[in-house]
């Protein structure tokens, strides 16, 4: 039962394939803050820690995740941290994930039905960067 790698896999997914490339608001999309610049540099998103809690029902696997999504701006300001924190919010909130096996054949083990932000906050960082915080509680069933 790999849920938790699954369900940052798609998460990942999901969020590269929205935010980053031309025209669109991040670098990169990554596991942990990179230790000196990514490359193409700021601002970026990094995928944070993962809280999961079992919820199951008889004959059923069912989880509740909460997980962070941290973004990263040195633009002087928050407008841009607020810029991405609402593409986030466009590429997850109320976005239902299939969940393929991430090392398998593109089977679907989980489904994450309901993915919703909480709460969402921004704050100056030592470095000079603007690090804004979205925390999402996911739904997820065995598919």
């Amino acid at each position: 039962m790999a849920v938790e790698v699954d369900f940052q896999a798609a998460i990942y997914t999901r969020l590269t394939a929205q935010l980053v490339g031309a025209g669109k608001p991040t670098t990169g999309v990554h596991d942990v803050k990179p230790q000196s610049d990514p490359a193409g540099g700021f601002p970026y998103v990094t995928i944070g820690q993962t809280m999961f809690t079992m919820d199951d029902a008889q004959g059923s696997f069912n989880f509740q995740a909460l997980a962070r999504i941290h973004t990263w701006s040195r633009s002087g300001g928050t407008l841009e941290t607020k810029q991405i924190q609402g593409a986030i919010y466009d590429a997850l909130h109320n976005h239902t994930l299939a969940m393929p096996r991430l090392n398998g054949a593109g089977a679907v083990d989980w489904l994450c039905y309901s993915l919703l932000r909480e709460a969402s906050r921004i704050e100056p960082d030592p470095d000079q960067s603007f690090h804004g915080v979205c925390e999402y509680r996911a739904l997820i069933q065995a598919a």
